[in-house]
C-alpha cells in the first residue's frame, strides 16, 4: 500500500470540514463517533492511499460506507490509517492528513459540548414536532375546528357536548371492533 498524506491548501480545508461533518448527526445533533471514524477512513482511502490491492475494485472513489467493509478489515490499511492520524512531529503545523484530522477533532469536541449544539438539537426537535403535526392540520380538519370554535363562541355548542360526542364516538368504535 502506498500512501501520500500531504494535501494542498484547498484539499486541507475541505478535508477538515468533511472529517468533522460526520461526527455529529446534522438533524439530531447526536455525537456519532463510529460514523465519524468510518468517514475519516473513507476520506483517507479516497485521498491519501495512492496504490493498494483494492484499486481494481474501488478506484479511490468510495462514496457509501458499506463499501468500506473489506478495506477496514485489512490490517495493512488500518495500520496506514493509524499512522496517518498521528503527526510525525507534534505541534508542527502542515497541510497533511494528520493535522486535518486533529483540526477536525477539535471542531467535533467544541460542537459536541457547545451551547450551539444544544440549541440545534432543540430546534431540530421543534421542527420534527411541527412536521408531525402538520399532517393532522389538513384543510378539512382546520375547517371543522374553526366551525366548532365559532359554534362554541355563539353558545351553540358547549365544551361538555364536544367531550361527550368524542367519548360516544370512541365507545361506539370500540364496541364495533369487538
Amino acid at each position: 500500500m502506498t500512501v501520500n498524506t500531504k494535501l494542498s491548501l484547498f484539499d486541507y480545508l475541505a478535508m477538515v470540514e468533511n472529517i468533522a461533518s460526520e461526527f455529529i448527526d446534522e438533524k439530531s445533533g447526536v455525537y456519532q463517533p463510529h460514523i465519524g471514524q468510518l468517514n475519516a477512513m473513507r476520506l483517507f482511502y479516497n485521498f491519501c492511499v495512492t496504490e493498494s490491492k483494492f484499486d481494481d475494485k474501488y478506484e479511490h472513489n468510495i462514496i457509501d460506507a458499506e463499501d468500506m467493509e473489506e478495506i477496514v478489515a485489512d490490517e495493512e490499511f488500518i495500520e496506514a490509517f493509524n499512522n496517518a492520524i498521528r503527526p510525525d512531529v507534534y505541534l508542527d503545523i502542515c497541510y497533511d492528513f494528520a493535522c486535518a484530522y486533529a483540526d477536525a477533532m477539535e471542531i467535533v469536541n467544541v460542537k459536541k459540548t457547545s451551547l450551539g449544539n444544544v440549541i440545534n438539537a432543540i430546534g431540530n426537535m421543534i421542527n420534527s414536532v411541527f412536521e408531525n403535526i402538520s399532517s393532522v392540520f389538513t384543510e378539512d380538519n382546520i375547517g371543522t375546528i374553526s366551525q366548532i370554535a365559532e359554534d362554541m363562541s355563539k353558545g351553540k355548542v358547549s365544551a361538555e357536548a364536544i367531550v361527550d360526542a368524542y367519548a360516544k364516538k370512541m365507545f361506539d368504535s370500540n364496541s364495533t371492533e369487538s
